[in-house]
């Protein structure tokens, strides 16, 4: 059910302003979508055949970013630095 326009005093064709807001904190990715990533890229075995402290710190490069765009970057080269180390195994 949409709301009526004359509840808010337009009619049909009347010129409105509309403001949008930017949401000030983004929903950044959480651990289980990383590790989700992972495993279906197929490298999930090599990040938890890594000590604890290394995928700690690998978790962290990608939850250092600053937004989403960065993080889907990290987490794409950590794809890939596990892929290769997984082929090179």
């Amino acid at each position: 059910m949409l709301p009526s326009a004359s509840i808010h005093g337009e009619q049909a064709g009347d010129t409105v302003r509309v403001t949008l807001y930017r949401e000030p904190n983004p929903v950044l990715v959480r651990e289980a979508e990383v590790l989700a990533c992972l495993d279906d890229a197929g490298v999930l075995t090599s990040f938890n055949a890594c000590k604890a402290e290394d995928r700690r710190a690998l978790l962290h490069e990608v939850f250092s970013q600053p937004d989403a765009t960065r993080q889907e970057k990290k987490i794409l080269a950590l794809i890939a630095t596990l892929d290769l180390q997984s082929t090179t195994r």
